[in-house]
């Protein structure tokens, strides 16, 4: 838990993103359902054949990109879409239900009391915070932007910058190069246990579960 990370002698902060800064699933949710509203009107499906195609879809770039940033591209699913829809490559609507998707999520994101106080924890204390994330840079970057929590951070690792998800060594490396520290002095925080905390421990970095 955020109150029970024990800061002192630490020289630097990894940290993840979604779901341990503020809840991804609430946006996605209401973000979806606002997407498969939109595409039942404009394709004549219901919302169920809507979304069992998104699903269907999402599953198949997953397979195909697994363990690479683009995996959650939902530009990639919204094409693949459209394409299932009308058998052709759809420009425009691709572009416009990927902006829909996140503007309509980033618009609902609000950043986590307890993530808020140990970020200002950290300011305070002039310990340097790097987020490593996966998904695409852009995406996150407007996330933080959006937080309102940039002038707490020092760096940002993607999977999209270091080419591996976590937990992957490279996107902790990367973190670690840019802090310029070891192992040893800085610690891990994050919501998941297959990433983060496997991560973490395969790097020999001391883990924190945020809740």
């Amino acid at each position: 838990m955020y109150s029970e990370i024990l800061l002192e002698g630490v020289k630097g902060v990894l940290i993840d993103l979604d779901d341990t800064i503020y809840k991804y699933e609430t946006c996605h949710r209401y973000s979806l359902e606002i997407c498969m509203k939109k595409l039942s009107e404009e394709s004549g499906l219901d919302i169920e054949a809507c979304i069992g195609i998104y699903t269907n879809c999402r599953k198949q770039i997953n397979t195909q990109l697994h363990g690479q940033a683009a995996s959650h591209s939902r530009l990639l699913y919204f094409q693949l879409i459209w394409e299932k829809i009308n058998g052709r490559t759809d420009f425009a609507k691709t572009l416009e239900f990927e902006k829909l998707y996140w503007d309509t999520f980033i618009t609902r994101m609000q950043v986590e009391t307890e993530a808020l106080h140990f970020l200002n924890l950290c300011f305070e204390k002039k310990i340097p915070v790097v987020i490593v994330t996966d998904l695409t840079t852009e995406i996150q970057l407007r996330k933080i932007i959006q937080l309102k929590i940039e002038h707490y951070i020092k760096f940002i690792v993607s999977s999209e910058e270091a080419g591996e998800e976590k937990p992957g060594a490279k996107p902790f490396n990367y973190a670690l190069n840019k802090l310029g520290l070891t192992s040893t002095e800085v610690i891990m925080v994050g919501d998941n246990d297959d990433k983060d905390r496997i991560g973490a421990e395969n790097a020999g970095i001391r883990y924190y579960h945020p809740f």
